[in-house]
Order: C-alpha cells, then sequence, then structure tokens
C-alpha cells in the first residue's frame, strides 16, 4: 500500500531498510473500496451511483479521495459527496422504493443509488434540524444498500459494548464457553450508569470517585474529544452520581498501554516523545439483514499514536496521529502470511 511504499523509500534513503521486511501489507483503503463495490455490484445496477454523505465544509477529505479513486480507477463506480440536507433537497425515492439523486446544478439527469456511505450521521451535531432527520428516513425507507443501517450503527454504539461485556448477553452469540472466556480476556470492564446501574456499577463509580486516573467516562459519541478522564471524571461523577443524565454515558476501566519512544513533526519542529499507541483492525461485512452473510473478514488496520499523557486520541481532531506496524520475532518470507 502507499504508506509501506512511503516507509520502505524513507528507511532506505537512511540506510535502515533492513526494518522494511517487518513493515506489514495494511489492506484497509483497498478492502474498504472493495466491499462499497460489493454492495453496488448486489445492488445489480452498473448505471448506479455511490453516495458518499459528508458534513457540510467537510475537513477530513483525504482519506475520502482515496477511497473515490479506488472505487473509480478499480472498480468504474462513480461517487457523489452530498450532505444529508442534500439529500433531503434533492433526493427522492419512487413507487418502488429505489433512491434517486438529482442536484441540477452538477447534472442533467437523476441518478440511481446503489449505495450509501455515511462518513456523517454519527452525532447529534449532524442533525440541526428536521431536514437532516428527513433524509436519514428517505434513505433508511428506500432499498438503497446503506453502510451502515440506523441498526447496524447503534450497535456500534458504547452501550452495545458495555452490554455485550456481560455473559448473560455475549452467550446469545458466542455459545461456546471456551471461546467467551478467550475473547473476554480482551474485554476492559465496563459498567452500565444512571437508571441501569448495577450494584457493580455502584461499587465502580465510588472507585472511580476516590480516584479518577483508572477510569473513563465514555458518552455515546464517536470521535475525540468527548471522553472525561481524571479529576474531570470523579467531579462529575460525584456531582451527578444520583442522576438520570448518567444513563448516557459507560464508566470504562482505563487501558494503559506500553509506552515507546517517537518522532512526532509539528509546526516544523521535531520532538522524541514518550508516546503509547491504539491499534485497531477493520472489518468488513456484507448481509441483507438475515443469517445469509455475504462476506464477513477483516480488512487491514489502524494504528494512532499519541504523546504519553494525552487523554484523547482522534486524529482529526488533531490529538495522535497515524503510524505503521512494526512486528518482532519470527517473520513470515511470504507477506501472504501477514493478512
Amino acid at each position: 500500500d502507499d504508506m509501506k511504499l512511503l516507509c520502505n523509500k524513507v528507511l532506505k534513503d537512511i540506510e535502515y531498510d533492513e526494518i522494511t521486511k517487518r513493515l506489514p501489507i495494511n489492506t484497509s483503503t483497498g478492502m474498504l473500496a472493495f466491499v462499497l463495490s460489493l454492495g453496488h455490484i448486489l445492488f445489480a445496477d452498473k448505471s448506479a451511483r455511490v453516495l458518499f454523505v459528508v458534513q457540510p465544509n467537510e475537513r477530513n477529505i483525504a482519506d475520502q479521495r482515496l477511497l473515490e479513486n479506488e472505487l473509480w480507477s478499480l472498480h468504474g463506480i462513480a461517487v457523489e459527496f452530498v450532505t444529508l440536507a442534500d439529500i433531503s433537497t434533492y433526493g427522492s425515492i419512487d413507487e418502488n422504493n429505489y433512491l434517486y439523486y438529482h442536484n441540477p446544478s452538477h447534472s442533467n439527469t437523476k441518478s440511481m443509488i446503489s449505495v450509501v456511505y455515511y462518513r456523517s450521521g454519527y452525532s447529534p451535531n449532524d442533525y440541526p434540524s428536521q431536514i437532516e432527520w428527513d433524509a436519514r428516513r428517505l434513505v433508511e425507507l428506500s432499498k438503497a444498500i446503506k453502510c451502515p443501517t440506523i441498526g447496524y450503527q447503534l450497535a456500534g454504539t458504547k452501550k452495545i459494548q458495555q452490554v455485550l461485556c456481560n455473559d448473560k448477553y455475549l452467550s446469545k452469540y458466542i455459545s461456546d464457553e471456551s471461546e467467551r472466556i478467550l475473547l473476554k480476556k480482551c474485554f476492559a470492564a465496563q459498567y452500565s450508569l444512571g437508571e441501569d446501574s448495577s450494584e457493580e456499577s455502584l461499587q465502580a463509580i465510588q472507585l472511580a470517585i476516590a480516584n479518577g486516573s483508572n477510569w473513563v467516562l465514555k458518552p455515546q459519541r464517536e470521535g475525540g474529544g468527548n471522553n472525561l478522564y481524571g479529576k474531570e471524571l470523579s467531579e462529575f461523577l460525584q456531582k451527578y452520581q444520583n442522576d438520570p443524565i448518567l444513563s448516557g454515558f459507560i464508566l470504562m476501566q482505563r487501558i494503559f498501554p506500553q509506552e515507546q519512544y517517537s518522532l512526532f513533526l509539528r509546526n516544523g519542529e521535531l520532538k522524541i516523545l514518550e508516546s503509547i499507541s491504539e491499534l485497531g483492525i477493520y472489518g468488513i461485512y456484507a448481509g441483507d439483514g438475515s443469517d445469509q452473510v455475504v462476506l464477513n473478514r477483516e480488512a487491514g488496520y489502524l494504528l494512532r499514536t499519541k504523546p504519553n499523557g494525552v487523554d484523547e486520541g482522534g486524529v482529526a481532531t488533531g490529538y495522535s496521529v497515524l503510524n505503521s506496524i512494526v512486528l518482532e520475532g519470527n517473520i513470515p518470507q511470504d507477506d501472504t502470511d501477514f493478512n
């Protein structure tokens, strides 16, 4: 991928290219474009377009443009970038619930839409009026393939993560107890708050009030800048411990990754700082809402690195930077073994 090629070039220039053998291929951009193209193929109308739903005056466009390029250059699929308000104004569904989009200033004809890919719509701020809600409803009522549907989006909230820490609910999806035990070794403790508080939750709240440094308080939000840590967390819980407002939060045991030194270049100044990293594995899934699964597999990774002591971790919000994995130990000779 492009990042590995860049790393290879830089490491070769500084005569340290031995490490390039330890950089696994990251297939994330190609695989994300592939699953969007798969949705387009399953829709079965080659003339249709894909809609990327973005925020007004979108700044976080770099990876969006990479996906657009992959879809067009490798799959021949055209993309249109729109806002929720645009869909409300220029979108429509016919008597068969097919979704169409036509902005007269961009095109002379209306286009059928195969896939709607949301890069917006994950925060209440994305729905400032009924116009945006009407747009979301229009898309949900249509036959266009959604990425994600409302149900799938809700399944990714912090509340669902917390519920799945409970073996009672986890067993509904993973029946093998040995697999559940293995999986739960990777879980951090998470507790419901407010009206859903259990005895364990109340005990965790008191521990967090006494020492907030070991905990994270998370609202049902995506992106950086929303969580509470440390003293601020303790004071918030102390103030609202008997208030229903806590029902919108999850209390999670804080994870402390291994520290390492990293180079950070900001505002033209290079610094060597102690840092921590967070690894996320992408997954792609295609299905029709039944038990029939078309595709379900991993799709590369995202590694974010930030200076130690920085609480938040968003890249677009400026808290962290993108990084690459370097493998240690016995390295496979064939790159395909990394995938």
